[in-house]
């Protein structure tokens, strides 16, 4: 596979031919495995799978979801926006999702009401993993 050109200072969001290509790239290398390996692995290091288990658990124990469908809108929901006064905050990234500021096994004890928000650990380590698998795709241009 041909090498891609990115400019230094990308668009944002990028442009939705090189978005393609970049995702190509991953695709056809190995990257995508290790990056879903990165982001299960951190995830469950930092007690979100938990979390998450725990807080299905009070959403249908509260009777607020009686389906699995109705269970996850409320997280997606929660895990996007945070929930409740004690959410933590977040920094907005593209494509509308949310990063946490701090770990989610934390604010887990901090909330009662059990935080699922994505761990910033996962976040960053998943970063790092796209970078890598890119390094070898991809080349920077100059100013």
């Amino acid at each position: 596979m041909d090498r891609i050109s990115v400019p230094p200072q990308p668009p944002r969001p990028l442009p939705t031919h090189l978005r393609t290509s970049l995702t190509s790239a991953l695709l056809s290398s190995s990257a995508i495995p290790q990056i879903q390996s990165t982001l299960h692995n951190t995830a469950q290091e930092a007690g979100w799978n938990d979390a998450v288990h725990r807080r299905a658990k009070q959403i249908i124990s509260s009777g607020k979801a009686t389906s699995l469908k109705e269970v996850m809108e409320i997280l997606v929901k929660e895990a996007m926006e945070g929930r409740g006064s004690n959410s933590r905050p977040v920094d907005r990234i593209p494509g509308g999702l949310a990063r946490p500021r701090q770990e989610v096994a934390n604010s887990a004890q901090e909330d009662p009401a059990v935080d699922v928000m994505f761990p910033n650990e996962a976040v960053k380590k998943g970063k790092e993993v796209v970078r890598d698998g890119l390094e070898d795709l991809v080349d920077i241009g100059t100013s």
